[in-house]
């Protein structure tokens, strides 16, 4: 999760981490914006995997409902009053996500079945809208909330489920077809839940970044976007080919 002030003037500066000021008790000034985002972190809290014996596979415990605590601790060194608070998050991009991913990735990286990574969509959506409602309440106007990647062309995950099963990935780009199906579902279900966001807060503007089909632009036409036998590609792969026709 992320918060920017004035997104839109040019020449912003690095969004300064939250976490490395805890780590190293620097002052850092957040005024310009502030990074809450933990590599590999959860939507879910620590013990919602903890209870279906996945915890031992998590590798970080800086969950969505921490990130939104930092940003609460953090708020009363923007802004003092109501009014304050009011104009400075009245020209202040929130950013979040891309979260949940990671949710998925767990339990399909730890062997589970595809299907109890599919049950967890109603769980990782219901905790994205929680924490996406919690941000409007403390102030929160322009809010973008993007949904998942295209996690059937990962390599890790390619590697994890290596399907013989030909019928199983898509011919355009050889990403296998169920673990596409999943991040679309989970897709739509954050698409519906935010515009039921919109009805409560109509007064916020929350956008949705689809960055599944803007991923998808470079999985199925990898040739327009640089050299396909990049340091990302040092050889074939039975998941991935590569030809002239794009």
């Amino acid at each position: 999760m992320k918060i920017m002030d004035n997104p839109e003037a040019s020449g912003l500066p690095y969004i300064p981490p939250y976490l490395q000021s805890l780590r190293t008790n620097d002052s850092v000034d957040f005024k310009r914006g502030a990074n809450f985002a933990v590599a590999g972190a959860t939507a879910n809290e620590f013990s919602f995997f903890k209870k279906r014996g996945l915890s031992v596979t998590l590798l970080t415990n800086k969950t969505l409902d921490i990130q939104l605590d930092w940003f609460k601790k953090l708020k009363p060194s923007l802004c003092k009053t109501k009014p304050e608070c009011e104009q400075y998050f009245r020209k202040s991009l929130f950013l979040v996500g891309e979260i949940g991913g990671n949710d998925y990735n767990y339990p399909l990286l730890a062997f589970r079945s595809f299907k109890h990574a599919m049950d967890l969509v109603p769980f990782v959506i219901n905790k994205i809208m929680n924490v996406t409602s919690a941000l409007i309440e403390e102030g929160a106007l322009t809010l973008i909330v993007p949904g998942n990647l295209p996690i059937g062309c990962s390599a890790a995950l390619l590697e994890r489920f290596n399907d013989n099963s030909g019928w199983l990935y898509d011919p355009r780009n050889q990403c296998y077809k169920p673990l596409n199906n999943l991040a679309k579902l989970h897709n739509e279900k954050l698409k519906k839940g935010l515009a039921a966001l919109r009805k409560k807060y109509p007064y916020a503007k929350i956008i949705y970044a689809d960055y599944y089909s803007s991923a998808m632009q470079f999985f199925n036409s990898p040739t327009k976007y640089g050299n396909p036998t990049s340091i990302l590609f040092p050889k074939t792969s039975r998941h991935v080919r590569y030809t002239n026709q794009f």
